[in-house]
């Protein structure tokens, strides 16, 4: 089967182009590469820790006040870049395997509201498929990846979709 690419899909307008920026990433060197290809989950969290601070600096800059999808290393990793971005006065939540499923449930219909008290939702990997808000035009990308392509591009299509409502014409990658 011959599926058409990303380009021709953005040419025809059933997805929108990418502006991306590369932000300060964690050091990976010496993190142990387990056998699935992936770094290990622990000493990652430690690197991903490293750069909370930076993360929300970026999107401060580049974010522009829109709505945010983010994706971290781990549950602990996601609930640190949730208390940061609370202390610079964002509104943030969270969406992983901890959360109970009424309270993802809640999450969900308000952060698809027109006028969302909820800017942004971060999880690790629960938003990656069967996740739609179209409107969405910021993906953060806390979440270092080595082999996972099939991991990455579901994250890039959260924010890929196109928005005939909201009039959006691309999308903002904040890559860490």
């Amino acid at each position: 089967v011959n599926a058409p690419t990303t380009n021709r899909l953005i040419e025809q307008n059933l997805l929108v182009p990418l502006k991306i920026y590369a932000c300060a990433e964690p050091d990976m060197k010496g993190v142990t590469v387990k056998s699935s290809g992936e770094w290990d989950e622990k000493e990652t969290e430690k690197k991903a820790l490293e750069v909370v601070g930076d993360v929300v600096t970026e999107y401060l800059k580049f974010g522009e006040g829109k709505q945010f999808i983010g994706f971290a290393a781990t549950i602990a990793h996601a609930q640190e870049l949730q208390r940061q971005f609370l202390a610079a006065g964002i509104n943030v939540a969270t969406y992983t395997a901890n959360d109970q499923p009424e309270d993802r449930s809640e999450i969900i219909q308000e952060f698809k509201r027109p006028n969302s008290t909820i800017r942004g939702i971060l999880s690790v990997e629960a938003l990656t498929r069967g996740f739609d808000a179209a409107h969405v035009e910021v993906l953060i990308l806390a979440r270092p990846l080595r082999k996972a392509v099939h991991v990455f591009v579901q994250m890039l299509g959260r924010v890929m979709r196109t928005s005939p409502n909201t009039g959006k014409t691309c999308a903002k990658v904040l890559d860490h």
